[in-house]
């Protein structure tokens, strides 16, 4: 794990840092180019909202969202097992 994240501090040869976004004003470097994607979402304008109709999440990325709809189907698994 850490040295996924040493990735995160790599320079390439020519001096700029690896996997940066590239929107105005962000330093944001990611570790790999998959993570770099899931970060530009961040930059979007539109929100994505959970399809649970009792759910008021919204977020900007496909992975967020879908953790939140892993998540919520799980509490909702406990609440309805009495645990």
């Amino acid at each position: 794990m850490l040295k996924k994240h040493s990735v995160s501090h790599a320079v390439s040869p020519s001096g700029n840092l690896e996997n940066s976004c590239k929107f105005e004003n962000c330093k944001y470097v990611a570790a790999s180019a998959t993570l770099l994607r899931v970060h530009a979402a961040s930059h979007a304008k539109e929100q994505l909202k959970c399809s649970e109709p009792s759910c008021s999440y919204e977020g900007k990325s496909l992975l967020h969202l879908k953790r939140w709809d892993e998540n919520f189907s799980f509490l909702n698994w406990l609440i309805d097992n009495g645990t």
